[in-house]
């Protein structure tokens, strides 16, 4: 029999702050991603609009900026965090702390891994402390 209530670590750290995981509900996670479908499908009418032309002035939307999107990844997390020890409140305090702050790409990568732990995907490896690991040279690149 396959027990579905195995419990597993969920515990992460990112910035020296230790977090735990939980499995958002099914109809957040799924209405989160219904907005992403519709603000993608408003995208593309507004880039037909246009012909690929500048978007009209006005109608950028505020999605359009570095800022939105990684207030977006910060924002999202919130919704894996599990609510114990006052979690949102150091999550918060943690995304807008200004001296040894997290790396930018650190959030996108921890959103993307609490994605896969919660899909049922197993990861691909944990967020990484340090950044991206170094890739080798290939051949290519050794002969230059």
């Amino acid at each position: 029999m396959k027990n579905f209530s195995v419990e597993v670590d969920r515990s992460f750290e990112i910035g020296g702050e230790r977090f735990k995981w939980r499995q958002p509900y099914w109809e957040d996670y799924a209405n989160l991603l219904d907005n992403d479908i519709a603000a993608a499908q408003a995208a593309v009418d507004a880039a037909t609009r246009t012909n690929g032309d500048e978007t009209p002035e006005g109608e950028k939307a505020q999605n359009d900026t570095v800022h939105a999107a990684i207030a977006d990844f910060i924002k999202r997390i919130e919704m894996f965090l599990d609510p114990a020890d006052d979690s949102i409140a150091r999550w918060r305090k943690l995304a807008k702390r200004k001296v040894d702050p997290i790396a930018t790409y650190q959030f996108r990568e921890l959103h993307n891994w609490l994605v896969e732990v919660t899909s049922g995907r197993p990861p691909t490896e944990p967020p990484s402390p340090n950044g991206p690991e170094p890739t080798e040279p290939t051949s290519k690149d050794a002969s230059s």
